[in-house]
């Protein structure tokens, strides 16, 4: 029997249940998963002579990867086909919560903090998604993407392991864990709030510094997955949201970042 993930409009994935890929699936696409419908394109591996996964669609090999390699491996290549796919939207590198009706976008470079906080405070308000966030032209309104936040090795500690969750390894991150926050929403909710979060040990007490709107469009600019030339409306999205607030967020704690927060924006 299989299992299926529909990840956008057009795109479905099924796996044989119990398989490796569909367990890899289930951790990173959990809010996903719907009943697979008639000719939806089947994912399948298979273990070389030198014991990599082959990992194919419909027969059509995608690449080879070691077993502790295969839900990153498959996180990258889904997300790139799902981005490609999706037309009149601006995708752009982040994590997203909702917050008094609207939506907050954490971002940031990978290790800045911004997955392992939406996830953390996704306990308790509603969870729109990690890696990457589709804001829709022309309107400015955050079309979710509720994956599993994508844990990184130093964030381990502070998120413990899910059950029946495993340490994958990511040959650019590192090992990573897949962390689905309690609450997940896929309503969708009018870009607000742009905040880049910067976790420091050594942070005393939790800052938010506004940041002027230049800035803040050369920032999103180099957060956009195929930057200005994915298309041409871009630019207008970008100057668009740079007169959206925006801040820095230095923090130490979960706590002490969401109180930064009400006091910047309000309460939730």
């Amino acid at each position: 029997m299989d299992r299926a993930w529909q990840l956008a409009p057009g795109v479905v994935v099924r796996a044989s249940r119990g398989s490796p890929e569909a367990g890899a699936l289930a951790e990173i696409f959990p809010a996903f998963e719907v009943v697979a419908p008639e000719g939806t394109p089947r994912l399948t591996t298979h273990v070389r002579g030198d014991g990599a996964l082959r990992v194919s669609l419909d027969g059509q090999a995608l690449f080879s990867v070691a077993d502790d390699e295969l839900a990153p491996a498959l996180e990258a290549a889904l997300i790139g086909w799902v981005v490609r796919t999706r037309a009149g939207v601006v995708p752009l590198h982040a994590s997203a919560l909702a917050w008094a009706g609207r939506a907050v976008l954490f971002l940031g470079d990978k290790g800045s903090g911004k997955s392992t906080l939406a996830a953390q405070l996704g306990a308790a308000l509603p969870y729109l998604g990690d890696e990457i966030a589709f804001v829709r032209i022309p309107d400015l309104v955050l079309a979710p993407f509720p994956k599993a936040a994508t844990i990184k090795h130093g964030a381990f500690a502070v998120l413990p392991a899910s059950p029946g969750s495993r340490t994958w390894r990511d040959p650019l991150r590192g090992p990573v864990r897949y962390h689905e926050p309690a609450v997940t929403s896929r309503a969708e909710l009018p870009a607000g709030a742009l905040v880049w979060p910067q976790w420091s040990a050594d942070v005393k007490a939790a800052t938010m510094a506004p940041l002027a709107r230049a800035e803040v469009a050369l920032r999103l600019i180099h957060q956009s997955f195929g930057g200005l030339e994915r298309d041409p409306r871009t630019l207008d999205v970008i100057v668009a949201l740079s007169a959206r607030p925006a801040f820095e967020l230095a923090y130490a704690t979960a706590g002490a970042a969401r109180a930064a927060l009400e006091e910047a924006l309000g309460p939730p």
